[in-house]
């Protein structure tokens, strides 16, 4: 592995929402799973990358466009959740994206703006060997040859491109089209009828782009045909369909927020507040953090853009004071 100016990048609720389900802590009588959680595992991470810098990504909401593009898309999301365990869900998110920057971390959050974006906005800026860490799927379109690995905390597993492809049977550079065709189940983003993994893989090897397979489902393309019931259920899907899911899946560079706000070197507003950090854990009595955790956000710098600081790009970072100019 590469040891040298190593950003993880987080994936901020999906790590939040593991810890609800594995710790189950108060201290006096205030719920501290998440925040007691996330902060262990993030320790973990810290000496397991030896990471030079961290930049945590939360969710903000949905961009209109994806909702435009696809209606229903997460509309099953939350819909049997207690009220007040989700209240109580995003108190210790707010909690944590309002602590992180004390201990040198970036915490990234913009209204309208999902997580998945502002990861692979992120991943592009920065100047170094990036991992992100999450188990959705998305992010593996963010793989890249030239130091964007993936890696899914369930199963414990660090993909770059090579091991993605290998394991996948596809090129990196169809995935998403490979997705679109199936949908996403997670997502309440409908795919074809009786198209899944296998399916897909079969069909991307045989007309290469998700272009040709819809040529064959209509008998257009030139190198082949299908035919029977899968022609007909790519074909009654529809091509406008399957490039909704496309829009809809696909993470963007330049749509995670205002052309205003800006992130930038950072200077002192990342540099860890050892003694803010200390009292906040013991505050919470968070003791068993003590020892390695401060050591290491002792050692995080801000991350390394790929760009000077001047630019003005689409990500923002949460800090007490204003970001410099």
């Amino acid at each position: 592995m590469r040891k040298q100016n190593t950003i993880l990048i987080i994936d901020g609720n999906n790590l939040a929402y593991r810890c609800k389900h594995v710790f189950s802590l108060s201290n006096q009588g205030v719920d501290v799973s998440i925040t007691y959680g996330f902060l262990k595992v993030l320790s973990s991470y810290l000496q397991k990358f030896s990471a030079t810098s961290v930049i945590v990504c939360w969710d903000g909401g949905i961009p209109e466009f994806r909702r435009t593009a696809v209606p229903e898309y997460k509309a099953n999301r939350h819909l049997d959740d207690d009220p007040v365990e989700r209240a109580e869900f995003h108190r210790q998110v707010n909690e944590l994206h309002s602590i992180l920057p004390m201990m040198g971390i970036v915490s990234i959050k913009a209204p309208c703006i999902e997580a998945d974006d502002l990861m692979y906005h992120a991943s592009v800026l920065c100047n170094g060997y990036c991992i992100i860490v999450s188990s959705d799927k998305d992010m593996f379109q963010a793989l890249s040859d030239f130091g964007v690995d993936v890696y899914n905390p369930y199963r414990e597993k660090l993909y770059d491109v090579e091991k993605f492809e290998n394991e996948y049977g596809i090129s990196i550079h169809s995935y998403i089209d490979w997705r679109a065709l199936q949908g996403d189940s997670s997502d309440n983003i409908a795919g074809v009828p009786g198209i899944g993994e296998k399916t897909a893989t079969k069909l991307f090897k045989e007309f290469g782009t998700l272009t040709g397979i819809m040529n064959a489902a209509i008998g257009i393309n030139p190198n082949g045909k299908l035919s029977g019931t899968l022609a007909a259920n790519i074909s009654n899907f529809g091509f406008t369909r399957v490039a909704n899911n496309v829009l809809v899946m696909a993470l963007y560079f330049d749509r995670t927020g205002s052309r205003d706000i800006i992130i930038g070197e950072c200077d002192s507003h990342t540099i860890a507040d050892r003694k803010a950090a200390k009292r906040y854990l013991y505050d919470n009595n968070f003791t068993s953090l003590f020892s390695n955790f401060l050591v290491d956000i002792s050692k995080l710098q801000a991350p390394e853009l790929s760009i000077p600081n001047t630019t003005r790009i689409p990500i923002v970072y949460s800090c007490k004071r204003k970001p410099a100019k």
